[in-house]
């Protein structure tokens, strides 16, 4: 159980470090530039999910993946920015939320469903065991 917890904080901290930067982004893009939000959120994710996965692989998992699995690390990203984009576009539009605001609600959700999913597809380990 231990080792579970281990990756769980260090996939927290690595994806916390990356949304911070992500967030940073989706901020100078949307209040200087005065670019769309949901334009600001897509930036903002994909300049970050390619350091993300590999501090997962080296600091989180401590695992190579194939080549051919990067398939599924893409996979799961595109998923996790679908996920992450239509709850801040829910929360903006429908809940009347500031951007960042519903960004940092939508990170939530996209953190718990990319652990589950780096972990079983990409990474191939159990992510609660």
């Amino acid at each position: 159980m231990n080792i579970v917890i281990r990756r769980m904080f260090r996939y927290a901290v690595a994806s916390i470090t990356f949304f911070v930067l992500d967030l940073l982004v989706v901020f100078v893009l949307t209040g200087f530039f005065h670019a769309y939000y949901v334009a600001s959120v897509v930036i903002g994710f994909t300049t970050t999910t390619v350091a993300l996965f590999f501090a997962n692989r080296t600091w989180t998992f401590g695992k190579n993946v194939h080549p051919l699995r990067a398939i599924y690390a893409v996979l799961v990203a595109v998923t996790t920015l679908g996920i992450v984009t239509g709850l801040t576009y829910l929360g903006v539009e429908y809940f009347g939320l500031y951007y960042i605001v519903a960004r940092v609600v939508a990170a939530w959700f996209g953190l718990a469903w990319s652990y589950l999913g780096d972990s079983l597809f990409t990474f191939e380990v159990r992510p609660l065991e």
